[in-house]
């Protein structure tokens, strides 16, 4: 398949500095300049949040458990730029995609985009990063090593092998799928410093026998051929299981712990610097920042002064069959790190040396023999192997211990007293190259008996030689017919043999075959996840299933319809293009329209998003028509329709193109039922859009405001006319109908006038009467409301008619008498005879545009009082005003706004109040509502105006006068053109190409585009087609050309026309080859480049000769002149009739062409017609001055355009 030895991958530094912890502190490793990707992988950077990617980091580990995460500021790990990341994932049926690739990021971030890609059944396969059943997806993610030198692999997910082992995610390290958005993200790796020995170890290092009791390190090397998945720290995923993983024996282990002496040094002259007490305080004081910088200022002193004044003693020692080891110390004098004041019971000249050997002494504490380790300053380490991944507590050649560094949280190892268990080092291959070859999925298919072979390197090279591998070749999800190679073991430089597949030779169908390579754990049993695969496919001969014309090995779109036109991959546009409708957002009960498709091409792994009318190999196709099977489409596809429910309103649309040929899809409007007034009531069945905040919850099934009513006193005297009550009704929507009663006393009735709600009544009383129960029903659009009153009839002097009687004494009104006498007429009195005090609603929601006057807005006011009313707000936007208008029963607020508003903002109106009787006791109510003013947009582009036209600020229009419906910017400018896809352009010289359309996007509707080509071949033209959708390459070749051409737009720059602007190119291809009359040098006609009809661009040019009048005779050859590229033209030579390539010009492109000599000379007449030139030598002299001339011309040209 495609090449992937990742081992051979270019990758190149470029001056890099040496990466020490002095670097690392400060922050992120210089980038590694990383060459080409593997041959055949596909670049596909793409953003940390794309749907149907992988994501992730690559870092130096620089300290904290697995599950921290490494771009923590406390410095758990350091970025790594530039390093070379894989990626490539499996279907459940075995279909293989392409390897994807990208670099890291300055962070270390990196994300891949997993492109869809064809399978072998013509279905598209696309990443749904979901290893549950149905989908049974499993990918690989691996990096390469951006330096052997410097450093080696400490972990990756999953082994950098395939994963996961289950059908459920691996977390492990933090690793997580996220099914809605398809990605696959928080995988990492984990990079460390290469062992140095030279600064870490002694020169001369001791074994000293079997452990002991204490003042030793045990552990075990082995193969981590299982990781339980899942894991968040280090000693999970790095559990030995003792019937998967592998013991290594023979491994050389060596140890050392640095001298008391150093530690105190460490402890005083580094405290100094740091400013604080290494290695106290916990991770809040000490960060793994902390424990970098100290540990690079040890290595310096180490490398100044030596490890012999640093390193108190070093040891080593052999894994056994178990893979066991046992690093055994001599010992430290001393019950634990001490001076010559601090040596207990040990005897001073003693203290701090080097016990003689591992038995002399007592390792416990507090005797005379008491001798000990530095626990806390040690480091373990195995040899290096290039291609073996280690993971170990002791990485980055670093001095630690099980409590000191902070580094060990995580790991298996338990510590006694001048000892420490389990300091493991669990291997793994970094990375596998595994290869299907010759043949691959994509351009190079194998046919029946044809034979695909693997090649496999990467594999360890020391300490392998109890591991087995097995490759097994599997076709649609089962093992082949003798698909499963022998066991084997890699040879000495890490390679296995090839597994060979031969294709049957009675092969019906396109097949795609996969090569997949296991290992056996170690009982015997073969891992159910393979470490890698590849695949390749094969097509049957010569079949043509389909009967398109196209045979199967190259027909691209299988089952295509009877009577239906192909292209040359024998696809109708159906096939070929499949329509895409992003989903819309929309709201219940409002037209909205869609986007128009675009369409995708599913021959292809990319996903293009092409215009409708530029499909095709020619790029002359077109989706002629859409059918929704709802609402209407535009001509481009764009869909309109009126959502009926909330949520998701599939509308199918049947889309057919110019071949005839037709496809289904679905434009999906997701409706939001929106309450804009929050009152309960969803917008689409709102019948009052503006309901007061206060009525949430107390609106009618239409959303309007349900009316409140006052009760009602009717009071009179006897023998007088009774006054008229008034029923108090607060009507926010104005929704109230009617008031009606049933049979009241003394005739009293109901009747809606004006907006109120009158009882009165025509009678004179002639005695007293006191009655309650009196009801009256207020009918509004969607329901009633009852307003409960009573009669009072006093048969007492009552001198202002309120109904209520004058008091008795004047100065002191008892119960039931008038407190406020000369209550206006039909005013409303309490039982005191006193105006009832206003009634005041909820301000309503004002809404409006910066210099358009709004639409009038009462605040409701029910003054049954009669009092004098005034309405103030000191809080309105400027350039509205309020004041009392008593015939729309409230305060008015009206106005034209100069100012914006931000959305919903609190303004207050007060009412003020005066009673028109005697006692005049005034006051105010308050009462608030919510504005929204929204800036000038005089362009309905939805940028609001600026409020200084000569300086507009961030969000304001930097661009007035934008034609309507055009897409704008945040600035309010029209967004650029864009280029779509180039086809290429083919053809010959001499005749007219076929017209290339290049789609134009110009959503922005910016004017007086011009289309221009970098690359084209002479006599080729560009120009924009007539409705500006498309640049349009024309014209007859006159050189032949191949090579790539640029296409871009160039616009005036909407915040200044007088700049012209040029959009970002679009590259293709032009492949214009010599033709057999006409064009550039080619011997033919006497038309200057083979145009036809005899004449130039300037006008008529005659042809003398009648070709039977033409004999061959060789012609003479013109010089080369400096500067001019050249072509070689065909001449006589011994060469077999051809001629070979003419040395170049110095400083010239020379572009030598092989082609069948044609050597002639037309036979020329006594006198050419119309010249009055008789020679052929003359004009074989003016053509060489013409040819001399241009060449001038054109070097001046190119001496101008260098200036």
């Amino acid at each position: 398949m495609r090449k992937t030895d990742l081992t051979k991958a270019a990758l190149a530094y470029v001056g890099a500095a040496s990466l020490v912890f002095s670097t690392l502190v400060a922050g992120t490793a210089g980038a590694f300049a990383t060459g080409p990707a593997t041959a055949g992988a596909i670049e596909t950077t793409t953003s940390v949040n794309a749907h149907h990617s992988i994501s992730g980091s690559v870092f130096q580990q620089q300290g904290g458990d697995l599950w921290q995460a490494p771009n923590s500021e406390k410095g758990y790990g350091v970025p790594l730029p530039g390093v070379r990341v894989y990626a490539q994932w499996t279907e459940k049926d075995g279909s293989t995609s392409p390897i994807y690739t990208t670099t890291s990021r300055a962070d270390g971030s990196f994300a891949i985009a997993m492109k869809q890609f064809v399978k072998d059944n013509g279905e598209v396969a696309k990443f749904d990063a979901d290893p549950n059943l149905p989908e049974g997806e499993k990918w690989r993610v691996w990096t390469v090593n951006p330096d052997t030198s410097k450093y080696q692999l400490l972990w990756s997910w999953n082994h950098s092998q395939v994963g996961p082992k289950g059908i459920v995610m691996d977390t492990a390290g933090g690793a997580a799928n996220l099914i809605g958005s398809n990605r696959v993200t928080g995988l990492r790796f984990a990079y460390s410093e290469k062992v140095d020995a030279t600064l870490m170890h002694l020169s001369e290092a001791s074994d000293n026998g079997p452990k002991q009791n204490a003042g030793f390190v045990a552990g075990r090397v082995y193969w981590n051929l299982f990781e339980l998945p899942g894991g968040l720290n280090w000693g999970t995923v790095t559990n030995f299981d003792s019937n998967k993983d592998k013991p290594v024996a023979g491994v050389t282990v060596t140890g050392s712990y640095l001298k008391d002496s150093a530690i105190r040094r460490i402890m005083t002259g580094y405290k100094t610097i740091a400013g604080k007490t290494p290695r106290a305080g916990g991770i809040a004081i000490w960060t793994p920042k902390d424990e970098a910088s100290m540990q690079a200022w040890i290595k310096d002193q180490i490398a100044k002064e030596g490890v012999d004044n640093w390193i108190a003693e070093t040891v080593t020692t052999k894994t056994d069959a178990n893979g066991e080891y046992a690093l055994q110390f001599k010992g430290t004098w001393g019950s634990h790190v001490a001076d010559e004041e601090k040596c207990g019971l040990v005897d001073k000249k003693l203290c701090g040396t080097l016990a003689a050997d591992a038995k002399t002494g007592s390792w416990l504490k507090g005797n005379a023999n008491s001798k000990h380790i530095n626990d806390d300053w040690m480091f373990i380490s195995i040899e290096n192997h290039p291609g073996i991944a280690q993971t170990s507590p002791f990485y980055n050649n670093a001095f630690k211990g099980y409590i000191g560094s902070l580094t060990t949280a995580g790991w298996p190892v338990t510590n006694m007293v001048n000892y420490l268990n389990h300091v493991n080092f669990a291997l793994y291959p970094e990375y596998v190259d595994f290869d299907v070859n010759p043949y691959n999925t994509a351009d190079n298919l194998a046919k029946r008996g044809d034979t695909a072979g693997t090649t496999t390197t990467g594999l360890p090279k020391a300490w392998n030689n109890s591991t087995t591998y097995q490759i097994e070749w599997s076709a649609e999800g089962k093992v082949v017919p003798g698909g499963s190679c022998e066991k084997q073991r890699p040879n000495a430089m890490g390679d296995l043999k090839s597994c060979p597949l031969t294709v049957p030779a009675n092969l019906e169908r396109k097949t795609t075959y996969t090569a997949k390579l296991y290992a056996f754990a170690a009982d015997g049993t073969r891992i159910e996840t393979p470490l890698a695969m590849d695949a390749f496919t094969a097509v049957p001969d010569t079949g043509d299933t389909d009967g398109d014309g196209v045979p199967d090995d190259k027909d691209k779109c299988e089952k295509t319809p009877d009577g239906t036109t192909v292209d040359e991959d024998g696809c109708t546009l159906a096939q070929r293009y499949k329509p895409n409708y992003r989903d819309t957002e929309a709201k219940v009960g409002q037209k909205a329209t869609s986007e128009p498709p675009t369409f995708d091409d599913a021959t292809t792994s990319e996903v293009e998003h092409l215009l409708y009318n530029g499909l095709g190999k020619d790029r002359k196709g077109s989706a002629a028509l859409f059918k929704p099977g709802d609402g209407t489409a535009a001509q481009n596809g764009a869909i309109t329709i009126t959502p009926a429910k909330e949520g998701g309103n599939p509308v199918s649309v049947t889309v057919t193109y110019s071949d005839g040929t037709s496809v289904d899809t679905t434009a999906n409007f997701i409706a939001t039922n929106g309450d804009e007034d929050g009152d309960g009531v969803p917008d689409s069945k709102d019948k009052c859009s503006n309901t007061p905040k206060d009525y949430q919850g107390q609106v009618t099934a239409d959303g309007c405001a349900i009316p409140t009513v006052s009760d009602f006193t009717v009071r009179g005297t006897v023998g007088k006319p009774i006054n008229p009550a008034q029923i108090v009704i607060i009507d926010p929507d104005h929704i109230v109908t009617n008031c009606t009663s049933g049979e009241l006393p003394l005739g009293l009735t109901a009747k809606w006038e004006k907006g109120t709600c009158m009882v009165s009544t025509a009678t004179h009383p002639d005695k007293a009467l006191n009655q309650d129960g009196l009801t009256v029903e207020v009918t509004y659009q969607g329901g009633t409301a009852i307003s409960h009153g009573s009669v009072a009839i006093a048969d007492k002097p009552d001198g202002d008619g309120d109904g209520v009687p004058d008091p008795q004494d004047p100065n002191h009104p008892g119960a039931g008498e008038d407190h406020c006498p000369g209550t206006p007429d039909d005013a409303k009195v309490d039982d005191d005879g006193c105006s009832v005090v206003p009634t005041v609603g909820p301000a309503p929601t004002i809404t409006g545009t910066v210099g358009d006057p709004i639409t009038p807005a009462v605040v409701p006011v029910a003054n049954p009082g009669k009092a004098k009313i005034t309405c103030e707000s000191k809080d309105l936007p400027a350039g509205l005003s309020i004041a009392y208008d008593e015939a729309k029963h409230g305060c008015v607020i009206s106005g034209t706004p100069t100012v914006k508003v931000p959305a919903d903002t609190t303004y207050t109106v007060t009412v003020n109040y005066t009673p028109q009787d005697e006692n005049n006791s005034a006051g105010k109510i308050d009462t608030t509502g919510n504005v929204t003013i929204k800036g000038k947009d005089s362009d309905g582009d939805g940028v609001d105006d600026p409020e200084d036209p000569n300086h507009p600020g961030a969000g304001e229009d930097h661009c007035p006068g934008t034609p309507e419906g055009a897409k704008v910017d945040a600035n309010g400018c029209p967004v650029a053109p864009t280029v779509g896809t180039v086809p290429d352009v083919n053809g010959e010289t001499g005749k007219p190409v076929t017209p290339v359309e290049i789609p134009v996007d110009n959503s922005g509707k910016i004017t007086k585009l011009e289309c221009h080509a970098e690359g084209l071949a002479a006599g080729l033209t560009i120009k924009l087609n007539q409705d500006g959708t498309a640049c349009v390459i024309s014209g007859s070749p006159t050189q032949p050309k191949t090579g790539e051409i640029k296409v871009s737009v160039t616009y005036p720059d909407p915040q200044n026309p007088e700049k012209t602007k040029t959009s970002e190119p679009s590259t293709g291809k032009v492949n214009i080859t010599k033709g057999d009359n006409g064009g550039g040098n080619t011997p033919g006609r006497n038309t200057p480049g083979g145009i036809p009809g005899g004449t130039t661009p300037d006008g008529p040019f005659p042809v003398p000769v009648a070709p039977e009048n033409i004999t061959p005779n060789p012609s003479p050859e013109l010089p080369p002149v400096a500067g001019v590229q050249e072509h070689a033209q065909p001449a006589p030579n011994a060469n077999g009739g051809k001629q070979a390539p003419q040395p170049p010009v110095a400083g010239v492109t020379a572009t030598p062409s092989l082609v069948p000599a044609a050597p002639y000379q037309p036979k020329m007449p006594i006198a050419l017609a119309h010249t009055g030139v008789n020679s052929v030598p003359f004009s074989l002299a003016v053509a060489a001055l013409l040819l001399g001339l241009g060449a001038c011309f054109s070097l001046r040209s190119r001496k101008l355009d260098q200036d």
